[in-house]
């Protein structure tokens, strides 16, 4: 999973280009099926739709109900993205300089 997760994290921008293109009504959703084609397109070929869930230990995305009423659930890209980021754990720099 951290493989994955940091290629989410090395591709973001690519990943933000590739969705918003498919978002036409611009609100930062697309249908799951867009999401995983997006995915594969930029990633690679991945069961990318079983990465999709609840629980973040075992989820990249969160899929919602459509408005629309379909059966077409959306991912929020946005949301998505903002969730995959570099993290330090800790601050050698400043623990170094006293800080």
């Amino acid at each position: 999973m951290l493989k994955v997760k940091s290629l989410i994290v090395e591709h973001k921008h690519e990943l933000w280009r590739a969705l918003r293109s498919h978002d036409t009504g611009g609100g930062l959703h697309v249908p799951l099926d867009t999401w995983v084609q997006c995915m594969t397109r930029v990633l690679g070929d991945f069961r990318w739709e079983k990465l999709v869930g609840e629980r973040a230990s075992h989820a990249v995305a969160t899929a919602v109900p459509n408005p629309d009423g379909s059966q077409r659930p959306l991912v929020c890209y946005s949301r998505f993205l903002a969730r995959h980021q570099i993290r330090h754990t800790g601050n050698v720099m400043g623990a170094q300089a006293g800080l």
